[in-house]
């Protein structure tokens, strides 16, 4: 499946006051706020998303995933396993095909969410329902979900948050370019995001 995200986070897993908490910077310095973001920006785009060292997504995110087709799934039944999580199997869960030149939508009726771990979750067919015959075109499948811990920062786990500091306090403490070995080696972050970090199996 190809992902795409389509609505980014509202805001970062980390406020940027909490931020010059940790640098030990009052609130009132406001004349580096620009670059501390960048900052905190950086540290989050290394754990979040598709492309994050996590594999899974921090703040609640709108996310397209376009596939050829249904597949069969390991429970036996045909449909469209979402790999990017955590899914929010309690929000929309959109199915479209393509048919006479544009998306359709799939009966919400005709499927349900199913949560299998953390890190995914697949979309089956209800019971007696079947899926519509799609046109044979590049990405004739779309489902639209929403992926992450939760729609505010709280949500997100505190031990990434700390980690998302951690990486951040590097960026902030060695402007010199060399601080990319320290986001890569860093053994505290290591620890912190490890039970949080996606298996590949």
């Amino acid at each position: 499946m190809i992902y795409v995200r389509s609505t980014p986070p509202a805001l970062l897993p980390v406020t940027l006051a909490l931020f010059k908490q940790q640098l030990r910077l009052e609130a009132d310095e406001s004349f580096e706020d620009l670059l501390l973001q960048s900052y905190l920006e950086a540290a989050v785009a290394h754990l979040d998303g598709r492309d994050g060292i996590l594999g899974r997504c921090l703040v609640d995110q709108v996310w397209t995933a376009y596939a050829e087709g249904p597949v069969r799934l390991p429970c036996g039944r045909a449909g469209f396993r979402l790999e990017l999580g955590p899914v929010r199997s309690d929000l929309t869960v959109s199915v479209r095909y393509w048919a006479a030149g544009e998306y359709q939508d799939v009966d919400p009726g005709h499927y349900r969410v199913e949560q299998e771990r953390l890190e995914e979750a697949s979309v089956v067919l209800a019971p007696g329902a079947s899926w519509p015959a799609a046109e044979p075109v590049r990405n004739a499948w779309r489902i639209d979900f929403v992926a992450g811990f939760g729609a505010a920062a709280a949500a997100v786990p505190a031990p990434l948050q700390a980690a998302i500091l951690l990486l951040a306090t590097d960026l902030a403490n060695d402007r010199s370019g060399k601080t990319l070995a320290s986001l890569v080696t860093n053994p505290t972050v290591d620890r912190l995001i490890a039970p949080y970090r996606k298996v590949a199996v």
